[in-house]
């Protein structure tokens, strides 16, 4: 759908201007500006959907259920918690 959308703002949108329902300048200044915002939205869709994909092919392959962007280079997950010093704590009590 969001591609018939845009394909529609593309070929289809000059039609709004002929009939006379917006004025031709404000249709030939806005409309690279309003292609471009409605495409970069698309793009982030599209990256949205693929991380929800990776989460569930994460949680239906390996039954982890956690956040893919956290815990790249810096924590590390003890027992499940993500908590940094969980081993400190532990020495501590």
């Amino acid at each position: 759908l969001p591609f018939v959308i845009y394909k529609s703002l593309i070929y289809e949108s000059w039609m709004v201007c002929q009939s006379g329902v917006i004025d031709p300048i404000y249709y030939i200044h806005y409309k690279p500006f309003f292609v471009v915002l409605v495409g970069l939205l698309i793009v982030l869709h599209l990256a949205w959907f693929t991380m929800f994909l990776q989460m569930g092919w994460v949680l239906v392959s390996k039954g982890e259920a956690h956040d893919l962007s956290e815990h790249k280079k810096g924590e590390h997950q003890a027992n499940g918690t993500g908590c940094k010093n969980s081993n400190n704590k532990k020495k501590a009590a």
